[in-house]
């Protein structure tokens, strides 16, 4: 059997033909095809399609980092740097 991959037609695209066969494109402008036809279908503008895994279809939510002491202190000696030594005199 011939392996099969998914391509993402240009806009306008309803099927497309490669060794005496059609394939549709659907409506989300995907069409699959017998893979040697590929390289020949790049020339006209078709691209690869992402296949969506689950790990895709969920999205990830950044951990914000802990704020502990270390953050502040941080935070406190760069404003201490930061102050004229007029200013920390008084």
């Amino acid at each position: 059997m011939t392996e099969m991959v998914k391509l993402q037609a240009p806009e306008g695209f309803t099927d497309v033909s490669f060794g005496n066969q059609s394939y549709e494109v659907d409506e989300n402008g995907i069409v699959e095809v017998p893979a040697e036809s590929a390289q020949y279908l790049y020339q006209f503008g078709f691209g690869n399609v992402v296949e969506e895994t689950a790990e895709t279809e969920q999205p990830v939510e950044a951990e914000e980092p802990e704020k502990g002491k270390r953050g502040r202190k941080k935070a406190d000696a760069e404003q201490e740097e930061q102050t004229p030594d007029s200013e920390k005199a008084e």
